[in-house]
């Protein structure tokens, strides 16, 4: 397993260096073989868990600590396979990674405040932005720390998702809401949130990316911060997003939430 080891310590170690000021003084990634072992490391250096056994794909399993410390436990090796970009585990380490950042922007240790339906959210943060911004950030650090392109990966990227007929077919509107414990509920954010993601960046840098979490921690409203920093409106950035998504690799609109049901769009 070490050639896969290798690859995300390559990765952790692009990651730290790119984000070091946004990164709490703490931060450590423990890497091992066996979840024993991974547990006690993380245990030595302060963080007091039971259990690092959270499966993220084929021989890789992972915990994670918002204060700054996350682990990851190595079963089976594999290759490094540019056009199969998250085959191996590094982009979800930083992708993973870039979560730490986001509550270390947040200034928080104990989640996001993400809308979930219910008026106390309404000012939160969507889940397409907050998945969607560690989605680039992952592929973009791993890419880079690996020597190879983001879009090399980025067709296969976008089939990252549940393989049912509503997946990125609703308006991105529709991908604001996470309500409860799954990465569907009730809409798929990571793979239209990466986009968006791009989007922005394109249009107008990566450091707003940033920048909106910063200002969020400030004003608590992500409708007020999103504008402050990107110089329009969350809704007529949706628009704008909407109109393009075809030309972006996303396919038309033919779905649309009926309160937090999922619904074809007939007539």
């Amino acid at each position: 397993n070490l050639f896969r080891i290798s690859l995300l310590k390559k990765v952790d170690e692009k990651f730290s260096t790119l984000f070091n000021e946004n990164l709490p003084q703490n931060t450590l990634t423990v890497i091992g073989f066996n979840e024993d072992w991974t547990v006690e490391q993380l245990k030595k250096y302060g963080w007091q868990t039971n259990k690092c056994n959270e499966q993220y794909g084929i021989g890789l399993a992972l915990c994670l600590n918002l204060a700054g410390q996350q682990g990851y436990v190595i079963t089976t090796e594999t290759n490094y396979d540019p056009s199969h970009p998250g085959g191996d585990g590094a982009a979800l380490l930083a992708h993973e990674f870039f979560h730490i950042v986001q509550s270390r922007l947040l200034k928080s240790t104990s989640g996001f405040p993400t809308k979930d339906g219910q008026s106390s959210g309404a000012n939160g943060v969507p889940a397409w932005f907050l998945e969607g911004t560690a989605g680039f950030v992952g592929f973009s650090v791993a890419s880079f720390a690996l020597d190879s392109s983001y879009w090399d990966g980025r067709a296969r990227m976008l089939s990252y998702a549940p393989p049912v007929e509503s997946t990125n077919r609703n308006s991105i509107r529709d991908y604001e809401i996470r309500t409860c414990c799954g990465n569907d509920t009730p809409t798929y954010p990571y793979v239209i949130g990466q986009v968006a993601t791009e989007y922005i960046v394109a249009s107008i840098g990566f450091q707003a990316i940033l920048d909106i979490w910063i200002d969020y921690e400030k004003t608590k409203n992500f409708e007020l911060s999103f504008e402050r920093i990107t110089g329009i409106s969350k809704e007529i950035f949706y628009e704008k997003f909407d109109e393009i998504r075809t030309k972006v690799g996303l396919p038309t609109i033919t779905w649309k939430l009926d309160g937090l049901i999922n619904k074809r769009i007939t007539g």
